[in-house]
């Protein structure tokens, strides 16, 4: 049986640890937002009331605050505080490359928050 942090970062269920949360790989990105409805291996359903994942956006707020506030303390000290330019163009670039990952781990971070509460729908 996986650990629960080693499942979070695979992206499996929080319940079973084995069925898989989105249907293609983060490479995929055309497809990297597509989720299952539920588990395929338990079938936990995901969704745990509609609009359950918009709180999701506090989650990849908060994220990428911790990721620009890195990219900015590397900068200031690894660099020798470079022009306000070099900030902007850093953070901006990082943040799009990270926007899949984001999105999906924001999402991931939230059922597992979330998943030990039993409502309709979990067996």
């Amino acid at each position: 049986m996986s650990t629960l942090f080693s499942s979070l970062i695979k992206e499996k269920c929080p319940r079973c640890r084995k069925g898989n949360l989105f249907i293609t790989p983060f490479y995929h990105l055309l497809h990297f937002s597509k989720m299952h409805k539920e588990c395929p291996h338990c079938q936990l359903r995901y969704e745990i009331e509609p609009g359950f994942f918009w709180a999701a956006m506090y989650v990849s707020y908060g994220l990428g605050i911790i990721i620009c506030f890195a990219i900015g303390c590397i900068l200031y000290w690894g660099f020798n505080d470079p022009s306000t330019f070099t900030y902007l163009f850093s953070i901006f670039f990082v943040m799009l490359v990270l926007s899949p990952f984001l999105f999906r781990y924001s999402r991931v971070i939230l059922l597992y928050f979330f998943s030990g509460v039993k409502y309709i729908g979990s067996k």
